[in-house]
Parts: structure tokens; C-alpha cells; sequence
């Protein structure tokens, strides 16, 4: 609801909201929004477009940059065998290049190990390292728990559909200390209902430690809100 004209908006979040207010877009204008507050929330749109933009072009020359070293990659095996001079300076440059997409950590801890050093196979990737992996991920999770009865946290419920038509949910914690992903969820059984959502959600809530959780946000579908007027009850101090 509006404060200026007391208007509801409804749907598209608090983005519609603030484009009600810049009077930019296609959403009905405040008439009765002071021109200061018009103006910041002008700006604050085209501090956001300048963002999304910005991540938007950081991708394309990322991708790029992917696609150019796929083709010199190519090209390099071709050339491998080749003792010219001339290719081996190529070669020199597409090692160079690389070089440029590892992480320097990685290529450290291999060098240290020596030329003798194989990679492990399939086999001990899914099974000893992996698990290592995610007990140390536990850990982490565990050392977050301490900084979330620090500070608060908000926990993120992102929802998306697979191409099977599956209602999957990622649920990922946030603090001052950073963000972490918590886990997934396959919900094609629970999306549609407000008290499965409600469980679903409660879960998580028990897990993080409701004592720790600020708020909760999650999709703005019908269903999504029904759960979170359930979840505010149950636990009064969270929004």
C-alpha cells in the first residue's frame, strides 16, 4: 500500500512498487509522491539497470573469453607435435592463456607435488573425496551457526522448475559474514500446498535455529505468502 496515494499494489514485488513511485515504466504513477522521493527512487532503478547491465556484459566477455580458449585449445593440440620454432612460441601463448583461467592455488598445490603426481581417479572422486568434502562443508555450516547467533540471518528460498516439470527449492542462508548455500530440495509434492510449504520451510527454520533467523524470503506466489503467515505465527520473531 502506497503512504502518498494509498494505492495497493499489487504483484511484481517491491521492484513494481518502486517504479510506482520513480514514475518510470509501465506501472500507474504516485500522484501524490514529494518530488525528492521520486527522484531517489529514480536514481535507485538506474543505479540497479547500471548494475544488471554491467553483470550482463561481464558475462558475454566471459563467455567469450571461454570460446577463444576452447578454439586455441583446438589448435594447440594440432600443433603439439610440431618441433617449429614458430609453433612453439604459439604454443607459449595459448599456455599463457590457460594459465590465466586456473586458480593459482591449484596449480601451486600440484606443482608441489612434483611431476610424478596423478589426478584421482573416478572412483575416489565420488567416494573418499566427496564425503571429505562435505564434512568439511558441515564444519563450515557449523562455524556459521556460531556467526548467525552473532548477527541474525535472513534464510533464502529460491523455487525454479527443471525441464522434467520439477519444483525444485534452494535454500541458501545470508549474514554479514557471507551467504551459504544450505541445500535442495526436490518440492513438486509440497509446491502447491501452503501446509507442505509450511513444513518444508519449518524444517529449515529448526535447522538454522529460529532464535537466529531475522526473516524469510522466498517466491510472492499466493501459496509462498499463506506459508509465511503460518511460519510468522509459529515463530513470532521472524518476518
Amino acid at each position: 500500500m502506497c503512504i502518498y496515494c494509498e494505492k495497493p499494489v499489487r504483484g511484481g514485488g517491491i521492484n513494481r512498487f518502486k517504479y510506482h513511485l520513480a514514475e518510470k515504466g509501465d506501472v500507474e504513477k504516485c500522484k501524490k509522491v514529494p518530488p525528492a522521493v521520486a527522484h531517489q527512487f529514480g536514481q535507485n532503478i538506474e543505479e540497479f539497470m547500471n548494475k544488471k547491465r554491467k553483470t550482463q556484459e561481464n558475462y558475454a566477455k566471459s563467455y567469450e573469453h571461454v570460446m577463444r580458449l576452447k578454439e586455441n585449445l583446438i589448435e594447440w593440440k594440432s600443433l603439439k607435435h610440431d618441433s617449429n620454432n614458430n609453433n612453439n612460441n604459439n604454443n607459449n601463448n595459448i599456455q599463457e592463456q590457460v594459465n590465466s583461467v586456473y586458480y593459482q592455488p591449484v596449480i601451486d598445490a600440484i606443482t608441489n607435488m612434483g611431476a610424478g603426481y596423478k589426478g584421482p581417479n573416478f572412483g575416489r572422486v565420488r567416494g573418499y573425496l566427496l564425503s571429505k568434502l562435505v564434512e568439511d562443508m558441515k564444519k563450515i555450516i557449523e562455524w556459521y551457526h556460531e556467526i548467525w547467533k552473532q548477527t541474525g540471518c535472513t534464510i533464502m528460498a529460491d523455487g525454479w522448475t527443471d525441464r522434467c516439470r520439477h519444483t525444485l527449492i534452494n535454500f541458501l542462508v545470508y549474514c554479514p559474514k557471507g551467504t551459504i548455500f544450505l541445500k535442495s530440495v526436490d518440492a513438486s509434492h509440497a509446491s502447491k500446498t501452503t501446509d507442505l510449504l509450511f513444513e518444508l520451510f519449518k524444517d529449515v527454520v529448526n535447522f538454522v535455529g529460529p532464535e537466529n533467523v531475522v526473516h524469510i524470503v522466498t517466491d510472492n506466489a499466493a501459496n509462498y505468502v499463506a506459508a509465511g503467515r503460518l511460519l510468522e505465527a509459529e515463530f513470532p520473531k521472524l518476518y
